[in-house]
């Protein structure tokens, strides 16, 4: 290959990667392509000149990004402890096995998973074991006491803050049945809370009670959980993502017909345009984009719903970053903000049909 061949090829390459850096070439759902074509069309139908077309465009909110995890790490003081006494004081085998894992090279190099189910098993062995804190050495009541008082902060740096659910909240959607994966994705989120909550209750209950405790943790059902979500990369990032996009996309086609509304029936005398444009509402909106924009503000607000439970479960570890991202902080939520959106739009149809003397539900 010449040289000035291989310097093409290497533009080339380069001006592509720049274009997806840029998001060009990022992923759109069904969605999305179903409300910018019934965008597209009306805007036609309006006349809308390209220069309010790129305004419009530059007008759109920024894409859905999940903040990066180190940024939502938590820093932790390591734990350290003599292990002589500890087993030769702790008759509780299931307990001294866990630790020894944690301990052995695979156990230090553990992923997320792993660590998170190291945490999870450490604390229900330790409730389950009938043990007194003051028959451990100073060292280890410290030790234990420290790993108590931090365990929301472990199991966030394993969950929230881990390559996991980087992942599933990436803001590209990459599976073909967006709503079947919402709902896997949000059952296995809710499945994995619950498993947790269980084991930060025997936290709560093993700083205080001196008897043995009981747990049902089910760590089958952390696995199948974290399987789930890792399978399911962008789906709710995706769902987020749409949320925002579908948000934009109707408060523009809303604003352009209301300003449109004078011209589109003069003095209120249906026109051709009139007509061409409650087709389009009829065939685009009520047909297929409505169906979809509900759907998605149901699975929003199961997301919304299941934020607040983790929420509370952080407490204090919850970051803002998560709250702003996700319109937790917000005077309204995305959910919210979407069906106003859809009220709206609904709206500037009925006055327009008023003004034309013609109904939305009409058919041609």
């Amino acid at each position: 290959m010449s040289s000035i061949c291989r310097y093409k090829l290497l533009t080339l390459i380069a001006v592509v990667f720049s274009l997806a850096s840029c998001g060009l070439f990022e992923q759109e759902s069904s969605t999305i392509i179903s409300i910018k074509d019934y965008q597209s069309r009306i805007f036609r139908l309006l006349k809308i000149d390209s220069g309010v077309k790129e305004q419009a465009n530059h007008q759109l909110s920024q894409a859905f990004y999940y903040p990066n995890r180190r940024l939502l790490k938590i820093e932790l003081t390591p734990i350290k402890v003599k292990w002589a006494d500890f087993f030769s004081t702790i008759d509780c085998p299931v307990l001294q096995q866990i630790i020894s894992q944690k301990n052995s090279q695979l156990g230090r190099s553990a992923d997320a998973l792993n660590q998170l189910v190291h945490e999870l098993s450490f604390h229900e062995a330790y409730a389950n074991c009938d043990l007194k804190l003051e028959r451990l050495s100073d060292e280890w009541q410290q030790g234990i006491l420290q790993k108590q008082s931090e365990f929301k902060a472990i199991v966030f740096n394993s969950t929230w803050a881990s390559r996991y659910w980087q992942k599933t909240f990436f803001s590209v959607n990459k599976n073909n049945n967006l709503e079947q994966s919402n709902q896997t994705a949000l059952q296995a989120l809710a499945s994995l809370r619950i498993e947790i909550t269980k084991v930060n209750q025997l936290v709560k209950q093993s700083v205080h009670a001196g008897s043995k405790q009981t747990s049902t943790l089910d760590i089958d059902k952390v696995f199948a959980a974290f399987k789930e979500l890792e399978i399911r990369t962008g789906t709710l990032g995706g769902l987020m993502n749409d949320g925002i996009r579908i948000n934009d996309y109707l408060k523009q086609i809303t604003e352009q017909l209301t300003l449109h509304a004078n011209s589109i029936c003069p003095q209120g005398v249906s026109t051709k345009q009139a007509e061409y444009l409650f087709n389009v509402l009829r065939k685009f909106f009520l047909k297929d984009v409505q169906n979809r924009v509900q759907t998605n503000i149901h699975n929003l607000n199961e997301l919304e719903i299941e934020l607040r439970h983790w929420q509370q479960l952080f407490d204090i570890h919850w970051p803002a970053s998560l709250d702003t991202v996700f319109y937790l902080n917000a005077p309204n939520l995305l959910s919210e903000q979407l069906t106003d959106s859809v009220r709206q739009h609904v709206d500037v149809w009925q006055t327009l049909g008023k003004n034309c003397g013609m109904s939305i539900h009409d058919t041609l």
